[in-house]
């Protein structure tokens, strides 16, 4: 699917989620995809207000969905390290990238000084506990030194040698939209993006969103006495949420 006219409402998992996820959120998600041209003007299944977030997600969506694209095809190139440069000036917002090793050993990094890469330390502990080939998001500047976090097991033989680890400047993401100020992205206790939502924003990312996510990966979240509809937004298996504020509804 063209990453420039569709994008997903709800999982938007695509390939970043893969196939076991994907399989496990078809029937919920399925009827969620729409393509820009065909749909967002005119005649849609989807209701106004899924349009409304359509249009405010979707250009945030699909930057992030390219980079994402690109780090999943990124390998070690002769045994060395996969190409930083390319990925580092490519994405504005993506402030640094580097191979580590297991134990968070820095092989290559851009900018070379290290200075805009995630603390790798917890970064490394918490990939420890995936064994897969996937790709992986965390979130949080708090913890990990990054608003996201992306991250991918790099292998040789047949045997885990290290990690790709790219962090991500939610803002710098955001921020150039037409409808920035109407979209809120929160991860578990995390403020990615307040939007025009400083207050409400913060309560969304208190959200018991394991609660939440066991009745589906979208709904509704009244915060004081404004309504939200939001949407898990996962990297791997790991969700963060879009939330835009429902208005004008009868």
């Amino acid at each position: 699917m063209d990453l420039r006219t569709a994008a997903v409402l709800a999982l938007l998992c695509l390939v970043s989620a893969g196939c076991g996820a994907y399989s496990e959120v078809k029937d919920v998600s399925s009827d969620l995809l729409w393509n820009e041209e065909l749909q967002l003007e005119g005649k849609s299944e989807l209701s106004p207000l899924e349009q409304r977030m359509a249009r405010i997600v979707h250009p945030v969506d699909t930057r992030l969905q390219s980079l994402i694209e690109v780090v999943r095809t990124m390998e070690p190139e002769n045994g060395g390290t996969p190409d930083l440069t390319g990925v580092v000036s490519d994405f504005a917002w993506v402030n640094g990238a580097a191979a580590v090793g297991l134990e968070g050993e820095v092989q290559e990094s851009r900018p070379e000084n290290g200075d805009a890469l995630p603390d790798l330390a917890e970064v490394t502990q918490k990939a420890s506990e995936w064994d897969d080939r996937g790709l992986h998001g965390l979130y949080g500047k708090s913890r990990y030194g990054a608003d996201v976090v992306l991250l991918k097991g790099m292998h040789s033989g047949g045997q885990k040698t290290g990690y790709l680890v790219l962090s991500l400047d939610f803002a710098a993401l955001v921020q150039d939209s037409p409808k920035a100020g109407e979209l809120v992205a929160v991860s578990r206790d995390n403020v990615l993006w307040a939007g025009n939502y400083k207050e409400a924003s913060q309560r969304l990312a208190e959200t018991d969103w394991d609660e939440r996510l066991e009745s589906g990966v979208r709904g509704r979240r009244l915060v004081g006495d404004r309504e939200f509809m939001w949407m898990a937004r996962y990297i791997g298996q790991e969700p963060f949420f879009y939330a835009v504020e429902i208005k004008g509804e009868n």
